[in-house]
């Protein structure tokens, strides 16, 4: 149980099964790893303001977008989703670190979620860090996802700047997009 300030600011008490609405409808939350501490907004608050968040940064307008997150995120401490759009917007704006500050935050609460897996190689690869591994479990989590593949063979020619070792790689993921579209045919 933990306290929270409820309709009219009333404090109440609130068990963890009345708070699974507010995990995230984006990304799957371990409910074990929640961190309840702060004062929980309500789920449509959350979902409405990430709504705000992405539009703004679609919009290009990043510091707007970035500081509804920073608003949000002390209320948001246990929604994968809130962490996930703060690392992207953090990435928009060439914040690296603290991007990576939150997609770890994000995985922490979703573990094995295949987007923040390609986001965190994709952050560790941008940051010129080892990103194969990264990578490899990007891929392990979506294994039909043709933009995990390709981050996986970009990560490749990182690490050792050699091009030719690496075409099959590319060739098959080539290859599995057309069978993938086939196959919807």
């Amino acid at each position: 149980r933990f306290q929270a300030f409820g309709a009219g600011g009333r404090l109440g008490n609130r068990t963890l099964g009345a708070l699974a609405p507010l995990a995230s409808r984006a990304l799957p939350v371990d409910k074990r790893r929640v961190n309840f501490s702060a004062t929980a907004a309500s789920a449509a608050d959350i979902q409405a303001r990430l709504r705000t968040a992405l539009a703004e940064r679609a919009a290009g307008r990043l510091l707007p977008a970035a500081r509804i997150m920073d608003a949000l995120l002390p209320q948001a401490l246990g929604h994968a989703s809130a962490w996930h759009v703060a690392a992207l917007i953090a990435r928009d704006m060439g914040q690296p670190a603290k991007a990576s500050d939150a997609v770890a935050r994000a995985l922490a609460l979703s573990p094995g979620h295949a987007t923040l897996l390609q986001l965190d190689a994709r952050l560790r690869l941008d940051r010129g860090l080892p990103a194969v591994e990264a990578f490899d479990r990007a891929v392990a989590a979506a294994p039909a996802d043709p933009t995990a593949r390709r981050g996986r063979a970009a990560s490749l020619l990182a690490a050792d700047g050699q091009i030719g070792e690496h075409t099959s790689e590319l060739q098959s993921q080539f290859h599995l997009v057309c069978r993938l579209l086939l196959e919807k045919k």
